[in-house]
């Protein structure tokens, strides 16, 4: 705060107390009968203005409470047309034609040139299910390369070589139409039924053992530098927990964070429109 001195106080010409005291006096008596009209004035004056604006004016309205917005309800199954589907031996051409139109990634149609293609599926969904590697039924999935390690001595990790194998695998998952797939699987229903019936489960319903696989898949941890011990041959992780998933998991593993991380997020969904209750 500045100091007091830095203002100046207006000067008031000095008046003899009697001579001012008596003037005023005057004054008063003139303006007495004035001021007691303005006062009226101004008190009938307050007085409409209460009754024209507070009085007359309506109360303000009060907003109700704002309730809570609803969750989000999952999404629902998709909705599909009964159609013919042509017997088992005789579905490639047309789940070719069906398959080929939810992917614009060419890679897809190279793959849907091997035979036998829902009798491969449902074997290969059975074995991750049971928590084996699904390999051998999806040979043409097998990317170019080996798996290597990446370190000297002790501490190894997974080359970033070894993860750009299965990009393309990724590509063409991800790029999957989602609803399209989910009303696809829903139209392939009762021949993979049937597909699965023949391997040993009579009366089984596919949709379980779908739920098995693919909650096996989500369940799979995400592991951005898992470290790997030399084992006879080849490698193990060397984090116990990681060394003790199944086979089907430890093949996820091997695809590395990012794609398996896109992979997940995406058969996800497509489980969720198809009406399969994954966690």
């Amino acid at each position: 705060m500045s100091d007091p001195g830095d203002y100046e106080l207006d000067t008031f010409e000095k008046h003899d107390t009697a001579d001012l005291t008596a003037d005023l006096a005057g004054r008063s008596r003139t303006l007495w009968p004035w001021l007691v009209a303005l006062a009226v004035v101004l008190a009938l004056a307050a007085a409409w203005i209460y009754w024209r604006y507070v009085t007359a004016a309506p109360a303000p309205e009060v907003a109700a409470p704002t309730a809570p917005a609803p969750e989000e309800p999952a999404p629902a199954p998709v909705a599909i047309e009964a159609i013919d589907l042509p017997p088992l031996a005789e579905s490639d051409p047309w789940l070719r034609d069906v398959v080929g139109q939810l992917s614009e990634n060419p890679q897809l149609l190279t793959w849907l040139l091997n035979d036998d293609l829902v009798r491969r599926l449902v074997a290969a969904v059975d074995n991750v299910a049971e928590g084996v590697s699904p390999r051998s039924h999806v040979v043409f999935l097998q990317p170019r390369g080996a798996y290597q390690a990446d370190g000297t001595g002790d501490r190894l990790k997974v080359d970033a070589a070894s993860y750009r194998r299965y990009e393309t695998l990724a590509a063409v998952i991800t790029s999957l139409h989602v609803d399209g797939t989910a009303q696809a699987y829903r139209t392939v229903k009762p021949l993979l039924d049937e597909a699965y019936r023949d391997l040993g489960y009579p009366g089984a319903d596919f949709d379980a053992v779908a739920v098995r696989a693919i909650q096996r898949l989500l369940d799979t941890p995400v592991v951005p530098e898992p470290e790997l011990e030399r084992f006879a041959s080849s490698y193990k992780y060397a984090d116990p927990r990681l060394e003790a998933l199944d086979d089907a998991q430890k093949q996820f593993l091997r695809l590395g964070p990012e794609n398996l991380r896109a992979i997940q997020a995406h058969v996800r969904r497509i489980a969720e429109r198809a009406g399969l209750a994954v966690r």
